[in-house]
């Protein structure tokens, strides 16, 4: 796996639709890929390369849900304190699970994973 903007190591989990622009979709995991500091932080996501990653990786019809649909899908969400700590307990569980896992998936399963585990975490 490599960062989805410019193919370099993956350091941080970066946001396609920016937390401040829409805080809805903060923990959506079909907003968050992996990316490096320097795509992620000094280019603003670099989303010129984060939407070609998307189309190379996912396909176009994916990276047009990512970037048009997912943000009318979810405009507002008001999440309870508990609701946030169960989530924040299952993504950690899930990260200690794919870290244990240790494998690379292809595209078509990892979009699957992404379904089924935000439905795990209880938000979306």
């Amino acid at each position: 796996m490599s960062c989805v903007s410019c193919g370099g190591k993956i350091e941080q989990a970066g946001h396609y639709h920016s937390v401040g622009s829409n805080d809805s979709i903060r923990f959506n995991l079909d907003n968050i890929y992996g990316q490096c500091i320097h795509c992620n932080m000094h280019l603003s996501g670099n989303i010129i390369g984060y939407d070609l990653g998307l189309i190379d990786v996912y396909g176009k019809e994916y990276w047009e849900y990512v970037k048009f649909e997912l943000v009318k899908l979810f405009p507002i969400c008001k999440f309870t304190v508990e609701d946030l700590q169960f989530a924040i307990q299952e993504a950690r569980a899930i990260k200690r699970e794919l870290i244990k896992a240790d494998m690379i998936y292809p595209a078509k399963v990892r979009l699957r994973l992404r379904t089924e585990l935000n439905k795990r975490i209880g938000l979306y």
